[in-house]
């Protein structure tokens, strides 16, 4: 039976933004011993014989909905053993298992048999493919995907069964829309004041004295994306009255046209987890979800192959458990502190907690920004990744304007967090969303030496209506960078900001991090359509 979402609002004397706060009341939290118990839309068959040995097989799907995600479960009296397989052709294609175990491939109304199982034995095919230990490794002829756990990052690799070169002999052109190409509007600034060193890695269509302040530059290697910088100081006097910002650091950002893109959000090896963060309230149980690991899943921490040869960019993800949870203020006092929900491949990991920013990935490749409400949970079986982290900065208000959370200012309430030695001021990535002349555009920034109040005159700025702090970290882990592949497996990688580099080092040759190494925290990436 399909779990409910329960959920109730409840008004907050404390309340800081525009509508009152909504909260899970414990009693109707959902917990579980484990994230397969947890999942609502998890679909299991019954244990199939496999022959007279005793063994038994069964295949569970983590999202019928979503079919991208599935356990194959082998078991030998009181002993088993997990495998997570992925499922590329989620929209075509679905798993299931025939009266003798077999795994069955069902597409169109035609079936055919995956022979990875046999009766169990050693020697069966996805025994084998897991004695590879790649991240990755191929079943039925590429048909499926078994994901396996990866350690970290690892600068120097070999997969056995896919070479990174040939990921990417096959990959699609750019999609060819009819619509010339348009930037987004360029920011509203005082004085078009031409920066010489804006340490912007992209190929442009610019002038070699530098970038006008504001203004949008086509990149030359990739359709439909678009750079620019400016200091805050150069912001519009009509913005900075409201919104002062002493942040005189080029901030760097990036458009890119949802019309030729779209995205993927991947959980690291460890990070961002699941267990109670520190800073929350009443912790009972391993985690507020009643788990504090996401065992039996695997996490590869990198691509899958079947998308790589479309992956043109990635980006970097979110806080990690421990500072994803408030310590202070209302947002510390309901739902259990607020820890930042997430969800992988229609997977759900942690409860996605209303009041919070949220990135939602859909099924069908569209993409949001918005404040999670606790109706969202009737459309969860529509989306396939969700990361949230911490509260919006702008949302939408009246007149088509982006209204800043007044929050911005407060350190604590807020849960912006700082650098090691506790300053506000530090590096910050964020994501906006903007609109304008019927088109879409995801803005991905970098500010080298910020706090969130003084990100918010930039992002109105540059007519963001809906905002997300993404990550707070050092440039080389605030990473966000654009790459073409090299015939001999390198590649040629543009970073949002040159401090971001150096690159990974793959079998020897420049590669851009997250996308065939591992990595232990999480990630975006971006995909032609």
């Amino acid at each position: 039976m399909e779990r409910l979402l329960l959920s109730v609002v409840v008004l907050l004397s404390t309340s800081v933004w525009a509508n009152d706060l909504e909260a899970i009341p414990d009693k109707d939290w959902i917990t579980a011993p484990n994230v397969v118990d947890f999942q609502p839309f998890v679909e299991s068959s019954e244990p199939v014989p496999l022959g007279a040995s005793g063994k038994t097989v069964t295949l569970v799907n983590l999202n019928r909905f979503i079919n991208r995600w599935y356990l194959v479960r082998m078991q030998d009296h009181d002993k088993y053993i997990l495998f997570n397989i992925e499922n590329p052709r989620a929209a075509s294609q679905r798993l299931a298992l025939n009266a003798r175990g077999q795994l069955l491939l069902l597409s169109h109304g035609h079936e055919e048999i995956c022979p990875v199982l046999g009766k169990g034995t050693a020697d069966a095919e996805i025994f084998a493919a897991a004695a590879v230990k790649d991240p990755y490794v191929s079943l039925c002829a590429g048909r499926l995907w078994l994901r396996q756990a990866a350690g970290g990052r690892q600068d120097k690799i070999n997969w056995t069964a896919i070479k990174p070169a040939e990921l990417f002999s096959s990959a699609p052109a750019f999609s060819t829309t009819t619509e010339a190409a348009l930037p987004p509007p360029d920011a509203l600034i005082a004085k078009a004041e031409v920066l010489a060193k804006s340490g912007n890695g992209f190929a442009l269509d610019a002038d070699a004295k530098g970038l006008t302040a504001g203004h949008w530059y086509k990149a030359v290697h990739f359709p439909g994306v678009y750079v620019s910088a400016i200091r805050a100081g150069l912001v519009a006097p009509e913005i900075l009255r409201n919104h002062p910002s002493q942040g005189e650091d080029v901030v760097n950002l990036m458009a890119i046209d949802l019309d030729e893109y779209r995205f993927g959000w991947n959980n690291g090896t460890e990070h961002p987890g699941v267990g109670w963060s520190s800073r929350a309230q009443g912790k009972g149980g391993a985690g507020p979800d009643g788990f504090g690991n996401l065992a039996p899943l695997t996490f590869p921490g990198v691509v899958s192959p079947d998308e790589v040869a479309r992956t043109v960019g990635v980006f970097t993800g979110g806080f990690q458990r421990h500072h994803s949870a408030f310590k202070f203020g209302p947002f510390h006092d309901i739902n259990r502190s607020s820890h930042y929900g997430f969800m992988e491949k229609g997977v759900l990991m942690s409860t996605l907690i209303p009041n919070l920013a949220s990135f939602i990935i859909y099924a069908d490749g569209q993409i949001d920004l918005k404040t999670w409400h606790l109706a969202d949970n009737a459309r969860l079986n529509t989306m396939s990744d969700v990361r949230q982290n911490g509260l919006p900065m702008i949302e939408p208000g009246a007149g088509d304007k982006g209204v800043v959370n007044p929050l911005v200012n407060n350190w604590g309430s807020g849960n912006w967090s700082g650098s090691g030695d506790k300053k506000l001021k530090t590096p910050r990535t964020a994501a906006c969303l903007v609109e304008a002349s019927g088109k879409r555009y995801l803005l991905m920034t970098y500010f080298a030496s910020h706090t969130p109040a003084g990100m918010v005159p930039v992002l109105l700025a540059y007519g963001c209506k809906y905002a997300i702090h993404l990550d707070m970290n050092q440039p080389v882990f605030a990473y966000s960078a654009f790459f073409t592949p090299h015939g001999d497996g390198g590649f040629s990688v543009e970073h949002l900001s040159t401090s971001m580099a150096p690159d990974t080092v793959l079998n020897g040759m420049q590669a851009p991090r997250w996308l065939l190494t591992p990595t232990y925290r999480d990630f975006f990436y971006v995909m032609k359509k």
